[in-house]
């Protein structure tokens, strides 16, 4: 993600340069001849001082079983990223739902326009130290007392009208400053997928 790319940019980041190794190379080999858990790559790329996230990613485009949330296939923003990274097309694979009771409710809220005040403020929390974010921290601040003052209004859940919703959290901004908040919200959203 953005944090990611920012050590790697500052040359801070401690695996930045161990990815082409022949110890990579070689555990790439021996992982893939057996299934492994997230907690098992996590575990043995540390011991080796190994990137657990781009090794993971690598390992993923040789293997033939991933196992994965349903986020990573229904949702159509994960979905694309997931994808990419596999280099393969959705047509091309064999996917097999296991609980697919549960698909439904899972489909329902990837579509839903809901969202909770837990999440602005965990992504006010992921905003901390980053750069050239002022915008959408203003934004989230934005969005943090609408909500407040929406909770008010209702006991559990409502409907909010989405014209007063939008003019409440654009209030203020210029046309320029709008596409640069949306410009942000992009970049930002996509580094953290």
């Amino acid at each position: 993600g953005e944090m990611c790319n920012r050590l790697k940019e500052d040359k801070k980041c401690p695996y930045n340069d161990t990815l082409g190794s022949g110890a990579v190379k070689s555990l790439l080999i021996k992982l893939t001849k057996t299934p492994v858990t997230a907690s098992n790559v996590f575990k043995v790329c540390k011991s080796k001082d190994i990137c657990p996230a781009e090794f993971s990613r690598l390992l993923m485009k040789r293997a033939t079983v991933i196992t994965c949330s349903y986020l990573f296939l229904f949702d159509p923003i994960i979905r694309v990223r997931f994808l990419s990274q596999l280099v393969v097309d959705l047509k091309d694979l064999i996917v097999i739902i296991d609980e697919s009771h549960n698909l439904p409710e899972t489909v329902v809220e990837i579509s839903s326009a809901e969202f909770y005040s837990y999440a602005v403020k965990s992504a006010k929390k992921e905003l901390k130290g980053l750069k050239n974010t002022s915008l959408i921290s203003m934004f989230l601040d934005k969005l943090e007392s609408y909500t407040l003052s929406c909770g008010e209004r209702f006991e559990e859940e409502g409907i909010i009208n989405a014209v007063e919703f939008f003019n409440e959290l654009l209030t203020g901004l210029t046309n320029d400053k709008t596409e640069a908040l949306l410009k942000s919200l992009l970049k930002f959203g996509n580094s953290i997928i």
